[in-house]
């Protein structure tokens, strides 16, 4: 009996270095790292969305409120710009921007205005009748109420001529320009426009 061998109860293997339970938890960090949204996600759809979103309302809904708004408008300004309406148009306009040049000359006559020569003691005199023209449309109504100082104005610029004076060939212009210079001074604007001598003799 006492030969017999006692059976030797066999132990588990040791674990393995690296091996074993000692596995999940390498596992585990890589699910949770595997897991985890990229925070660079948000930025990229923002990125690609934006555009189409954009392009999106352009396309169907401003451009057409903008063709609705248009195809409103046009009829009314096809209206406006008929033959009818054109030629009315064109007519007021006319009318509004017709300048002051266009408009008919009046005439007023000065007769028989008489004044000494300067230097002459009074023994020499210059008589002349001119015709004054302007296109205001009181004309007339302007020339009579200041027919006095007109007068007055003109019998100045006479009277400071000499005989000498008269002797140049352009003294009627130099007059005539003396003149108008004195008659607008007197109306306070640019009424007469033109002066036409029909008499201007010394004696």
């Amino acid at each position: 009996m006492a030969d017999e061998e006692t059976p030797i109860e066999e132990l588990p293997p040791a674990p393995e270095e690296g091996g074993g339970d000692d596995k999940a938890p390498a596992a585990a960090p890589a699910q949770a790292s595997g897991g985890g949204s990229s925070p660079w996600i948000p930025v990229l759809v923002m990125i690609i969305v934006f555009p189409v979103l954009i392009f999106v309302m352009v396309d169907f809904v401003i451009i057409p409120r903008m063709q609705n708004a248009l195809s409103q408008v046009v009829p009314g300004s096809a209206k406006a710009h008929s033959p009818a309406a054109s030629a009315a148009g064109q007519q007021e306009e006319a009318a509004a921007e017709v300048p002051e040049e266009g408009l008919e000359y009046q005439n007023f006559e000065f007769k028989d205005i008489v004044a000494n020569l300067a230097g002459s003691m009074q023994t020499r005199y210059i008589k002349t009748t001119f015709t004054v023209a302007g296109n205001d449309p009181q004309f007339i109504e302007i020339m009579e109420k200041n027919r006095a100082k007109l007068v007055d104005a003109t019998l100045r610029i006479l009277s400071g001529l000499t005989i000498k004076d008269l002797d140049h060939p352009g003294v009627q212009n130099t007059v005539r320009s003396d003149l108008l210079a004195l008659f607008d001074a007197v109306l306070k604007k640019k009424v007469i426009k033109e002066i036409y001598f029909s008499e201007f003799v010394a004696q």
